[in-house]
């Protein structure tokens, strides 16, 4: 039986992951580097500090990407809009009693903008964001720190996200992960081979399937 889970945000609650895609491919632009848009779109849900050094080679060059990627960002973040049954799952989840944590690598003041769209308020248990620990997604630590914090137990908490590297990030905290596809940047193959137990169209879908039962 289920005590709590841990809701990702970006991708799995927010229509947003295209959004950043294109503030980073922008971003690239003006530094005078071409990335792939369809490169970026994998990227997403790890950490800028995670995978941008990596695309760059170069540690300034990526401060400056990340930096502007953020500003960017933040002109074109009124455009994201709660994914379906989204706002539906955290008032049930909250009703029935679970805890509800987010654990995600958004920036403060973004999280901030779209837990307002989704009615966040009073239905959150708390949130840890990528700013507070050591390494974000797909390291462990968010998770870690979430279990720490809830004193939760691993084995009664399940995650959701979109991604393979909420899938990864949750395993090292030795959570299970229930994958969306509300991210698009993975299909419902490529999120149970990095290990997610289920998968689901998007949050409307699993609340249509009496969610969490037989989880």
């Amino acid at each position: 039986m289920l005590s709590g889970i841990v809701l990702d945000l970006d991708g799995t609650l927010v229509d947003s992951n295209y959004l950043h895609v294109e503030a980073y491919a922008r971003a690239f632009l003006e530094a005078d580097r071409a990335v792939p848009r369809a490169v970026l779109h994998k990227q997403i849900g790890k950490g800028a500090d995670q995978f941008l050094p990596d695309l760059v080679g170069n540690r300034q060059l990526a401060e400056q990407v990340d930096a502007r990627h953020k500003e960017l960002y933040r002109s074109m973040s009124g455009y994201a809009y709660p994914l379906p049954g989204a706002r539906e799952l955290l008032a049930h989840l909250r009703e029935i009693g679970l805890q509800v944590w987010l654990g995600t690598s958004a920036q403060p003041e973004e999280a901030e903008q779209h837990l307002e769209a989704l009615g966040a308020r009073g239905r959150l248990t708390g949130t840890v964001m990528a700013s507070e620990v050591d390494a974000s997604k797909p390291a462990p630590d968010i998770f870690q720190a979430v279990l720490a914090r809830s004193a939760l137990s691993a084995d009664q908490t399940v995650v959701l996200g979109d991604t393979i590297w909420d899938v990864e990030s949750a395993a090292g905290a030795g959570l299970r992960t229930i994958g969306l596809l509300t991210g698009g940047a993975f299909s419902a193959e490529e999120l149970k081979q990095a290990g997610a137990i289920a998968v689901f169209e998007d949050c409307a879908t699993l609340l249509a399937s009496g969610f969490p039962n037989g989880f």
